[in-house]
C-alpha cells in the first residue's frame, strides 16, 4: 500500500496539472514533458554543493515547478499569440524535452567513471524526508494530497478559479464579460506546468 501511494504521488500531480489546463480549455497533452523538465531542474539544484542543506528541498520543488511552468507556458503563448494548436505543440514539446534530457545524460551528466548515462546524484539532504520511518512514504505524498485540496479550493472558491472556469466554458462570453482570455489561459497553463514539474 505504501509503495502504491508513493508511485501515485507524481501521477496525482500530473493529473491535477492536466485538470487545471482542461478547465481553461487548454489541451495540455505535454504533462509528461513538463514532469521531465521539472525533474531535470530539481536534479540540477539537488546536486549543488554550494546551497545550504535546509534550502535544498524547497529549492528543488521551486526549480521543478518553474521549469514545468515555463515548459507549459511556451505552447500557451503560441496559442494565444499565433493560434498554434496546443495539442500538437505540447505533444511535440514532450519529445524536445525528452531529447534534451537524453543529451544531458549522454553528455555533461554522464558518469565519467562508468560511462553510464546517469544524472548526478542529489545530496542526501535534498532527499524528501520520510513521513513514516522504515518506509518510503515521503514528503512528496503529502504534497500531492495538499496540492489536490489546494487546486480544488483554487478552482471552486477563488476569482482566479472562476476566471479559469469561465474561459473554459465559453471564451467569447468570458471576453465579453471583461475577462482577459489570453492571460487566463497563460496562467492556467503555467499552474498546470508547475504542478507537473
Amino acid at each position: 500500500l505504501v509503495e502504491t501511494v508513493v508511485k501515485a504521488a507524481p501521477l496525482v500531480l500530473t493529473g491535477l496539472a492536466v485538470a487545471v489546463a482542461f478547465r481553461a480549455r487548454f489541451w495540455n497533452i505535454g504533462a509528461e514533458g513538463q514532469l521531465l523538465a521539472g525533474a531535470m531542474a530539481a536534479a540540477f539544484v539537488g546536486a549543488r554543493e554550494g546551497l545550504p542543506a535546509w534550502s535544498l528541498v524547497p529549492a528543488m520543488i521551486l526549480a521543478g515547478a518553474l521549469a514545468g511552468a515555463a515548459t507549459a507556458a511556451l505552447p500557451a503563448a503560441l496559442r494565444v499569440r499565433l493560434k498554434v494548436d496546443e495539442v500538437v505543440a505540447t505533444l511535440m514539446l514532450n519529445f524536445i524535452i525528452f531529447y534534451a534530457m537524453m543529451a544531458l545524460l549522454d553528455g555533461p551528466w554522464k558518469d565519467p567513471l562508468s560511462g553510464y548515462p546517469d544524472s548526478p546524484d542529489i545530496r542526501m539532504e535534498a532527499e524528501f524526508p520520510a513521513l513514516v520511518s522504515g518506509t518510503r512514504l515521503h514528503l512528496g505524498v503529502l504534497l500531492a494530497g495538499l496540492a489536490a485540496i489546494g487546486i480544488w479550493l483554487l478552482i471552486t472558491r477563488t476569482t482566479v478559479g472562476f476566471r479559469i472556469r469561465a474561459v473554459g466554458a465559453n471564451p467569447r462570453a468570458a471576453a465579453h464579460g471583461g475577462i482577459a482570455v489570453g492571460r487566463v489561459m497563460l496562467l492556467a497553463a503555467a499552474i498546470s506546468g508547475a504542478l507537473a514539474g
